[in-house]
């Protein structure tokens, strides 16, 4: 819900790279979810993904990222939502990210983020 509120705010119109859940892939699982978003990342098309992994407990932990144009340069935001994680802080928060790593066998992971802003705590 906040992805797509984030969405609309920006005005732009996002290819969409699909989902990924992170915890369930298989070693060596190539998925063109990765593909489309470090194709984006260095066209700076406008795109997004939802990615989702699981706590230790197995509790889920979705994140949306979007690749965006900014200015001159392109910088990947991440929108990562853990109130469902019963061991650790209930929040909603958004990142914004210098890029990705494609780590073999997994999928691209943002980095370079720093906090942007926090949306929701309890």
């Amino acid at each position: 819900e906040l992805a797509d509120d984030h969405a609309k705010q920006t005005g732009l119109q996002y290819a969409n790279c699909g989902t990924v859940q992170v915890a369930q892939k298989q070693p060596c699982d190539e998925t063109t979810v990765d593909d489309c978003l470090l194709a984006a990342l260095s066209t700076c098309a406008p795109s997004r993904a939802a990615l989702s992994q699981s706590t230790i407990e197995g509790a889920p932990i979705p994140s949306e990222v979007f690749i965006e144009p900014d200015g001159a340069s392109c910088v990947v935001t991440e929108i990562v939502d853990t109130t469902r994680d019963n061991f650790g802080p209930k929040t909603v928060k958004r990142y914004r990210c210098d890029g990705f790593v494609a780590i073999q066998c997994f999928t691209a992971v943002p980095t370079g983020c720093v906090l942007a802003e926090t949306y929701y705590t309890k």
